[in-house]
C-alpha cells in the first residue's frame, strides 16, 4: 500500500495505510496564479502557490468499510490539511477541493481523485543572534513568513529592524520581555499580550530565498527568526 519508494503517503501525521489506501499517483506543479494565505490556507492570488493532484487506492475486506475509510478520509480534507508524499522530504499545506470517486471494477476497491491548491515548504528552522548586524542564508525559491522573537537586554522605546521586508519598527518594548512577530498569524504580541498598536511597518517580516541580512538598530538585543522555506 505505498508508491514506488516504500513511504506512505500522510495526512496531517496520519499514514494512508491506517485507511486501507496508498498513494497510486501524484502530480506537483506550479499553479501560475497569485496566492495570499486566509486564516491559514493557501487561496488563489499566491504565486507561491501549488497545485498537487493525487489518486488514492482504497481496499478493505467489503465495500462498506472500503466507503466508510474514504468517509473518514474526506472528514480530515475537507479543511485545510498538511500533505506529505512519498519521495519528497517537504510538506504541503493545502486547501479543501472536492474529492471524485472512480470505480475499480472490484467491490473491495475504490479510487479517489482530487486536485489541492497548496503552500510546500521545508521543516521550521530557528536563527539566533544578539549582533547588531546578522547574515544567513535561506533555502527555498521564494519568500517565506518570519516569526520574530525579540528579548532586549533593558527597555527599548523605539526598536527598529531592516532586513526582514519592509523596515519594522516596534514601540515601548520592555527589556526582559518576549515580543512575537508573527507573520503567520498576522499578530505582535508581548509577553502573550496585544502589542500590536506598538508595531510600525508596511507588512509583516519575511526570509528571502539565498541571502538574508538583519539590522537591529541598538545593543544587547537577542533576535530569533523561525521559517519555513518555501519552493515554487
Amino acid at each position: 500500500m505505498q508508491e514506488e519508494g516504500g513511504k506512505d503517503m500522510i495526512v496531517n501525521g496520519i499514514p494512508a495505510s491506517k485507511w486501507g489506501a496508498s498513494l497510486s499517483e501524484k502530480l506537483i506543479t506550479p499553479s501560475g496564479v497569485n496566492a495570499t494565505m486566509q486564516d491559514g490556507i493557501p487561496s488563489s492570488k499566491d504565486s507561491s502557490c501549488k497545485r498537487i493532484y493525487i489518486k488514492v487506492l482504497f481496499e478493505n475486506s467489503t465495500r462498506d468499510l472500503v466507503e466508510k475509510s474514504i468517509s473518514n478520509f474526506s472528514a480530515i480534507v475537507s479543511k485545510t490539511f498538511i500533505l506529505q508524499v512519498p519521495n519528497k522530504d517537504t510538506y504541503f499545506k493545502c486547501e479543501p477541493a472536492p474529492l471524485k470517486i472512480e470505480e475499480t471494477g472490484f467491490n473491495d476497491m475504490m479510487y479517489i481523485t482530487a486536485e489541492f491548491n497548496c503552500i510546500e515548504y521545508e521543516k521550521e528552522k530557528l536563527i539566533t543572534n544578539s549582533e547588531k548586524s546578522f547574515s544567513f542564508e535561506v533555502s527555498g525559491n521564494i519568500k517565506a513568513p518570519a516569526i520574530v522573537e525579540i528579548i532586549p537586554d533593558v527597555t527599548v522605546n523605539k526598536l527598529v529592524i531592516t532586513g526582514l521586508g519592509e523596515e519594522i519598527t516596534i514601540n515601548n518594548v520592555v527589556g526582559g520581555k518576549r515580543t512575537i512577530i508573527n507573520s503567520e498569524e498576522g499578530t505582535v504580541t508581548q509577553d502573550g499580550i496585544n502589542h500590536y498598536e506598538h508595531y510600525e511597518s508596511w507588512d509583516f517580516p519575511y526570509v528571502s530565498a539565498g541571502s538574508n541580512t538583519v539590522k537591529v538598530n541598538i545593543i544587547g538585543v537577542t533576535v530569533n527568526i523561525k521559517y519555513k522555506a518555501r519552493w515554487n
